[in-house]
C-alpha cells in the first residue's frame, strides 16, 4: 500500500512534482504553514518559493546572496523567517516583502523558531549562542508611536481629530 499525506496527495507523487519544478538550485531547507496547505523551500540561491500541496508554485522571492539555512512560519502562517550564511534572520510577509532584520551572532544562523504566542522569536547560530528576540506586531507599533505623539497633541490639540488611529 502507498503511503498518503493528510493532504490526499501520495508521497511519491508529489515528489515527483516537486522535483519536476524545483531543479533552479539545492532546495536546503523546508518547512510548512501551521495554518494553510503551503509548503516553503529554500536553497543554496536564497529565494525562498511558496507551494501548495498539489506541488504548484504559489510565489518566489529573492531573500539572500547566498545559502539559506532554514525557512521557518510563524504560528499564524502569516510571516516566514529566514535564517542564512550571512549570519542573519530576517522576517518576510508572505508576499516576500521584508518586515524585520535580525543581526547579532557571528557565525551562519541554523534554526529559528517562534514562540507559541508568536511574540517570540529565537535563533541559533555556530558562533555557540541563541538569542531571544521580541518581535514587535503593528498595534504595539502603533501604540508606541501613539505614546510617542502625546506631548505633541497636548499642545496642538487640532491635529489629534486628525489621526484615527491614536485613543
Amino acid at each position: 500500500m502507498m503511503a498518503t499525506s493528510d493532504c490526499g496527495l501520495s508521497k511519491e507523487k508529489f515528489l515527483k512534482q516537486y522535483l519536476l519544478t524545483e531543479v533552479v538550485s539545492n532546495v536546503t531547507t523546508v518547512g510548512f504553514s501551521p495554518k494553510e496547505n503551503k509548503l516553503a523551500t529554500s536553497g543554496d540561491d536564497g529565494t525562498v518559493r511558496l507551494w501548495d500541496y498539489s506541488g504548484k508554485q504559489l510565489q518566489e522571492f529573492k531573500t539572500y546572496e547566498g545559502r539559506i539555512t532554514q525557512v521557518t512560519f510563524s504560528r499564524d502562517g502569516k510571516l516566514l523567517t529566514t535564517s542564512s550564511a550571512n549570519y542573519t534572520t530576517r522576517l518576510w510577509n508572505l508576499s516576500g516583502q521584508q518586515v524585520a532584520e535580525f543581526t547579532g551572532h557571528q557565525g551562519f544562523v541554523r534554526s529559528a523558531d517562534f514562540s507559541p504566542d508568536g511574540k517570540l522569536l529565537a535563533t541559533a547560530s555556530e558562533d555557540k549562542t541563541a538569542i531571544v528576540w521580541r518581535i514587535r506586531g503593528l498595534d504595539e507599533l502603533l501604540h508606541e508611536g501613539c505614546d510617542r505623539l502625546k506631548d505633541y497633541l497636548v499642545t496642538n490639540p487640532d491635529e489629534k481629530e486628525k489621526l484615527s488611529v491614536c485613543p
